[in-house]
C-alpha cells in the first residue's frame, strides 16, 4: 500500500480551481480520501465546520494506527 493521501479542497477556491484538486485526488493511490468544503476558498475560514476538523483528525490517527483502507 502507499502512502495515505488526504485531499482538502474548498469548492469556491480562485486560486487553485477545484477541478485540479479531483484531479490530483483521481491520480492518488489507495489509501486516499478527498475532503470538499463546501463555499471555501483558498485559505479556509475560521467558521470552518467542526466536523471537517474531525475528519482530518480521524484519518491522520487511522493513518497512523495503519488503519487505512
Amino acid at each position: 500500500a502507499g502512502c495515505p493521501v488526504m485531499v482538502v479542497h474548498g469548492t469556491a477556491d480562485r486560486t487553485i480551481a477545484f477541478s485540479h484538486g479531483q484531479k490530483l485526488y483521481r491520480s492518488a493511490k489507495e489509501p486516499k480520501r478527498m475532503l470538499e468544503i463546501p463555499g471555501g476558498g483558498h485559505w479556509l475560514p475560521r467558521s470552518t465546520s467542526g466536523s471537517h476538523l474531525n475528519e482530518v483528525v480521524s484519518f491522520v490517527r487511522a493513518a497512523r494506527a495503519g488503519t487505512i483502507r
